[in-house]
């Protein structure tokens, strides 16, 4: 069995990116820009849950919104 690489669309508005079982892959690629930030590393439960809160209510692109926090993070 070969294993297919996934091709994601940044472009997707991040809301329904992150939205049911289409949304692992999405999520991994937001959390894999992010996590080495030390904001990220910082966070607490209650903070993972409002990120992503805010994620499934952006208007933003899936590059958008990495970008956005890429920025806020730094």
């Amino acid at each position: 069995m070969q294993n297919k690489e996934v091709m994601l669309n940044t472009h997707r508005m991040v809301r329904s990116a992150t939205a049911g079982s289409a949304g692992e892959p999405y999520c991994g690629l937001i959390v894999g820009a992010l996590w080495q930030t030390p904001t990220w590393q910082a966070m607490t439960v209650a903070d993972m849950e409002a990120f992503w809160d805010e994620a499934s209510k952006s208007d933003l692109t899936v590059a958008e919104f990495i970008s956005l926090k890429q920025k806020e993070f730094a």
